[in-house]
């Protein structure tokens, strides 16, 4: 509190707080004993739900968004911020509620790490874990991830629709993993012209309609 402070501070000082975007977050949580681990590598909320507050000029005081957001926004929303285009390859999107022309709202965040998978659309969380290990939980009724729901007979349908929410992203993400940096977007080999005088190669290429798939998220 006392460094926010300062920094606060000394932009009123200068007179740069009413041209000043503030952004508050954190990159993780950290479990102190939660659910009997330490740590964060895991999809419970102590580790993934951050603070993410916004002061900007032009926004207004107090007001809450419960939109789903990943921390990646932090990027497109500091380039809409100083009016400069987002690039098309990139998957982060403006923050809402800033009045920075996004219409836009994710229908589900993601998370991924070295074993484990998560997929939620703001109610119900699915993580999966390279251990085998599934779990389902119900934030509305059980904030505090007790009831693992993944094997109830009552929610199968949720667990199939995250389920294969989750695999998409999972097959997006390989297919794009390099995708932006081939020269072309169907083979390396299938232009005659491709490398000849005069050739030209879009750098970062166009990931959109790669394999079929809609990467407007």
């Amino acid at each position: 509190d006392h460094e926010v402070s300062e920094i606060i501070g000394t932009l009123r000082d200068n007179n740069l707080l009413d041209d000043t975007v503030i952004v508050f977050a954190t990159d993780h949580g950290d479990h102190i004993g939660d659910h009997g681990i330490e740590g964060k590598a895991t999809f419970y909320e102590a580790a993934t739900h951050i603070p993410l507050l916004v002061c900007a000029p032009g926004v207004e005081t107090g007001l809450t968004c419960s939109d789903l957001v990943e921390l990646r926004e932090m990027t497109a929303t500091m380039l809409a911020v100083a009016g400069c285009d987002i690039p098309h390859n990139m998957d982060a999107q403006p923050l809402p509620a800033l009045g920075l022309h996004n219409n836009q709202s994710r229908s589900h965040i993601f998370g991924m790490l070295a074993g484990a998978w998560m997929a939620f659309d703001g109610r119900y969380k699915l993580c999966k874990y390279s251990s085998g290990e599934a779990m389902l939980f119900d934030l509305d009724n059980d904030c505090y991830e007790q009831e693992n729901l993944a094997s109830n007979r009552k929610y199968a349908e949720v667990y199939r629709r995250l389920d294969a929410a989750l695999d998409r992203e999972l097959m997006i993400s390989m297919s794009v993993s390099m995708h932006d940096r081939m020269p072309s977007p169907t083979s390396m080999s299938g232009d005659e012209d491709m490398a000849r005088k005069s050739w030209q190669w879009r750098y970062p290429t166009s990931i959109d309609g790669i394999q079929g798939q809609d990467f407007d998220q």
